[in-house]
């Protein structure tokens, strides 16, 4: 198994998840501490939503935390889109 390249793209998370965009070993995407629990951070919405998957399900299946550090692998299958693998990350409080 080949190590994933990490590298910075330009452009809004949505556009570069869109058609033609570059494949993508890993997807991170940030959980913020919450009053009421886990909440999504900067984007998450967003580029879940472009991959057609539902974060309130998410958040009710796998309990994922907001810890800073922790992760959470989205269970998910790829076909027809350039992400291998979806991350939820803890950041904390932000």
């Amino acid at each position: 198994m080949r190590a994933p390249r990490i590298r910075s793209l330009s452009g809004d998370l949505t556009s570069v998840l869109g058609a033609g965009g570059p494949r993508i070993d890993v997807l991170a995407l940030p959980l913020q501490s919450g009053e009421d629990g886990p909440q999504p951070g900067l984007g998450t919405v967003e580029a879940l939503l472009a991959l057609g998957i539902d974060l309130a399900q998410v958040l009710a299946l796998e309990s994922p935390s907001a810890k800073a550090g922790d992760c959470t692998r989205v269970a998910w299958s790829p076909s027809g889109h350039l992400v291998d693998r979806v991350l939820l990350v803890g950041v904390g409080d932000g």
